[in-house]
């Protein structure tokens, strides 16, 4: 009897668990107990993109000896339509062109009495201390990438340079970390896809 009690034990586990036929037309998520989502419903073995909104990015950067910061994008990551420079909300959309005057021993060579942007996009903000750390911060879209396995079951998790939080969205359906229901993920093996069984009472 001892050389069956894996094979039992494996028939309990499956027990507890539905073959449901591989169909993916529905986005569905799950999220465990450890707080990871599996998002299933995706094409098997095929890249998985998952885009986070409004997700809000901090730098520091360190002002001149003028007390002027320059905050400059990215093709991926421009600047946003409106900034946070310390406490203050900057809207970007609204400033002036101009350009950067040297600073010659705390003083702008030309007078710069508000804050502009460059013509290359740049954003110059004055009045800070001089060479003193200031925080940016911006709400921008943040894009993860995963691979679905063979069932169309991708995973998301928190890591130390990233927080799964918040809306975000995935083939094309919205989807919220903190409403997706916490239960049993679903389980792919040999690319048969088997969701758990709803207990009714």
């Amino acid at each position: 009897m001892k050389a069956f009690k894996p094979f039992l034990l494996l028939a309990a586990a499956l027990a507890a668990i539905a073959n449901v036929a591989p169909t993916y037309a529905q986005i569905v998520a799950v999220k465990d107990l450890e707080g990871r989502v599996f998002v299933r419903g995706l094409t098997p073995a095929t890249p998985a993109e998952f885009t986070f909104l409004n997700v809000n990015q901090s730098r520091i950067l360190v002002s001149n000896d003028c007390g002027a910061v320059v905050v400059r994008g990215s093709t991926a990551i421009p600047v946003a339509n409106s900034i946070t420079v310390n406490s203050t909300v900057v809207n970007t959309t609204t400033l002036p062109l101009g350009v950067l005057p040297p600073c010659v021993g705390g003083v702008f060579a030309t007078p710069v009495t508000a804050n502009f942007k460059t013509a290359n996009g740049q954003v110059v903000v004055i009045g800070n201390a001089a060479n003193s750390a200031i925080t940016v911060s911006q709400l921008i879209n943040r894009v993860r990438r995963g691979t679905a396995n063979a069932c169309g079951i991708s995973r998301l998790a928190s890591s130390a340079s990233f927080t799964v939080a918040g809306d975000f969205e995935v083939a094309g359906t919205s989807l919220n970390y903190d409403t997706i229901a916490t239960g049993l993920p679903p389980i792919c093996r040999g690319g048969t896809l088997y969701l758990p069984v709803v207990a009714t009472p």
